[in-house]
């Protein structure tokens, strides 16, 4: 007995739209320049970090506390940054869109035509960053994660897509300490 096998091209074209559809997009705007130390000139940028604010009030979840730890973490693994409560430097975060989505939906995607929202799973997070002195803002960063394709990997996406667009802010943020005063890309 004979199995057939599907040339490669089938299988990319077919199965890889109903496992994949992550994609995630960050902005950031520098400000001004920090008047206090940096790690550029060898010390560590003190942070204090306030509770961030769910624009969303999205029932039956805390998004603000969820991306508070979340980002909390992400500058826990940044040496260049010291997280204090009394720290000349206070960063605000705000999750701004927040879709559960439906990997279902996206998964009927592959058969018929779909708008790139239909069944999408969104999360965006906004932080910026005020040197306390002055009260002048000094860097304004923005994730955006979206899952709009795919089907059997994509379900859960609601779970972990928050932690993809605070990554993204991490991500930028991480860029702006090593160079503060660089353009963004």
């Amino acid at each position: 007995m004979r199995v057939h096998q599907f040339p490669r091209w089938v299988v990319m074209i077919v199965i890889a739209p109903l496992l994949v559809g992550c994609y995630g997009q960050s902005l950031m705007q520098v400000v001004a320049t920090p008047t206090v130390p940096t790690p550029l000139s060898g010390a560590t940028l003190p942070i204090r970090v306030n509770a961030c604010f769910d624009r969303t009030h999205t029932a039956g979840r805390n998004l603000a506390a969820d991306a508070t730890t979340l980002i909390a973490k992400g500058l826990a693994a940044i040496p260049a940054i010291e997280v204090r409560d009394d720290a000349p430097v206070v960063l605000d975060c705000e999750v701004t869109k927040f879709v559960e989505g439906s990997a279902f939906t996206r998964w009927l995607g592959v058969l018929r035509p779909l708008s790139k929202t239909e069944g999408a799973t969104v999360a965006q997070v906004a932080i910026m960053l005020t040197d306390i002195h002055d009260q002048s803002t000094l860097v304004i960063i923005q994730g955006n994660t979206t899952v709009n394709t795919g089907g059997f990997l994509t379900v859960g996406a609601d779970e972990y897509i928050l932690n993809s667009a605070v990554d993204q802010v991490v991500s930028k943020l991480r860029a702006w300490i090593a160079s503060p005063s660089a353009l963004p890309d």
